[in-house]
Parts: structure tokens; C-alpha cells; sequence
């Protein structure tokens, strides 16, 4: 008996020094079709989810065929019930980046006004809870179009919407992952990285989840999980702790 308290009490004492949450941390991906694409098989939502797994829970806002003034109109109380908010991607601009006369169109001025307000609206909204104070926000631009496979975007075009987002992330004092530029230096990223002129690959996929991770490296390092290590805390204490001999 004496033996078996002693284990206990050692468990337990682990179980106190070890670093744990009780719930969780929360993961949001705001976007379009392509975030809404981003939990398919080998979708970049998926591996990020799987990246973080048992330290946050990955939430997919993605909203296919939403440009940002659709998103503006469904954002109001969106946020509001996040607690433990870690990190928020935004992933705007494929579909306000469709050509002139075309349903989806804004103009690339509104659309940067519109990432501005679109920030200043989830930040105001986990400001409710004291749990969401140290939560980051990553933008990511529009990835390059094939003009061969896509008749209401030019790549020539999406363009002017991947600088607007990048002098809106600077504006605004939130790093940015530019797209279009990363998968448009790649070679055959046509092919490679988009299946119909506008969405992702599976290879796509991977590429832009390269690119989220690189840029959590870059300014989020606390956000980082390297060999099954980070400063987000797992959810729950280690198996080990339990059992005998442990």
C-alpha cells in the first residue's frame, strides 16, 4: 500500500509540473471557397488542424464564391463566442479580384478597405473575452490565377489584389503571406498547385501550408510545434502520467 501511494503521489506531482490546458486553444480560418476547400483530403486546413492537434482546435470559417463585402455582411458575432483564440488566418481576395462587371467584382481600393474593416472587426470581437488578448492574425493574398483555365480572373489582375493586401497587412501591423508571389515564383505552378485555373491541388495545398508554417516560424515562434514540442500548451496531461511505473 505504502508503495502504491508513493506512485500516486509521484504521479500526481508530475501531473503539476507538467504544463497543460484544460481546454484546448482555438484556431480560425476565415476565407472563401478556398479555405471552405481547405478541410478536403490533403486540404492546407487539414494539415494545419493536424499540425496543431491535442494544443488547439482548428475552426473553418471559409464561405465559397464570399468576396469581402459578403464577409462583412455575415461577420457581425462571428468571433464573439471564441475563447482561448490563438490565431485567425484571413484568406480574401480570389473572388473580389473577378473582373469588372462580374457579380463577385470590388474594386481593389474597397477591397483593401474592406481587409481593414474586416480586421477591426474580429479584433473588437474577441476583445470580449480576456482569453483572446494575446491572439495573433496572419493574412495570406490571393494565389496566382492560369488565365488559360479561368475566364473571370486574369493572373495580370489578382495581382493588384495581392499588393493591396500586402499594404493592408502593413497598414494594419499583421504579417502577410503573399500568395501570389511565393506560387508564382515556383516552377509549373500552373499545373502543380491549381486544379481548375483558381483552386488548390492537393500539391497546393501542401505549399500553402508550407507557407503558414514558415511565416508562424518567422513571427509567431510561440505558435510553433517542432517535434512535438510548443509553447501551446497540450490539452490535457500525457498518458504517461497515469498507470503504474510511469
Amino acid at each position: 500500500l505504502q508503495f502504491l501511494y508513493l506512485i500516486e503521489t509521484h504521479r500526481k506531482s508530475s501531473m503539476a509540473a507538467l504544463k497543460f490546458a484544460a481546454r484546448p486553444a482555438t484556431v480560425v480560418l476565415l476565407g472563401d471557397s478556398i479555405t471552405q476547400q481547405g478541410f478536403d483530403a490533403g486540404g492546407w486546413g487539414a494539415r494545419l488542424s493536424n499540425y496543431f492537434v491535442r494544443r488547439a482546435d482548428v475552426v473553418n470559417r471559409g464561405f465559397s464564391g464570399y468576396n469581402t463585402a459578403w464577409v462583412l455582411e455575415v461577420l457581425d458575432g462571428m468571433f464573439a463566442r471564441f475563447e482561448d483564440t490563438a490565431l485567425v488566418t484571413v484568406f480574401l481576395g480570389a473572388n473580389d479580384a473577378a473582373l469588372a462587371g462580374g457579380r463577385q467584382h470590388i474594386p481593389v481600393e474597397v477591397y483593401a478597405a474592406n481587409l481593414s474593416k474586416i480586421v477591426a472587426s474580429i479584433r473588437e470581437q474577441l476583445g470580449a473575452h480576456a482569453s483572446n488578448a494575446g491572439c495573433e492574425i496572419l493574412l495570406l493574398t490571393p494565389p496566382p490565377i492560369d488565365d488559360a483555365r479561368e475566364q473571370h480572373r486574369t493572373n495580370e489582375h489578382t495581382a493588384q489584389y495581392a499588393a493591396a493586401a500586402v499594404a493592408a497587412a502593413g497598414r494594419l501591423g499583421v504579417p502577410v503571406v503573399n500568395l501570389h508571389a511565393k506560387m508564382s515564383a515556383e516552377p509549373e505552378w500552373r499545373q502543380r498547385y491549381l486544379s481548375d485555373g483558381v483552386h488548390l491541388t492537393p500539391e497546393g495545398n501542401g505549399f500553402v501550408f508550407q507557407c503558414i508554417e514558415t511565416a508562424l516560424h518567422a513571427h509567431f515562434p510561440h505558435l510553433t510545434v517542432v517535434e512535438k514540442a510548443s509553447e501551446l500548451p497540450m490539452h490535457k496531461p500525457c498518458h504517461k502520467t497515469y498507470g503504474l511505473g510511469c
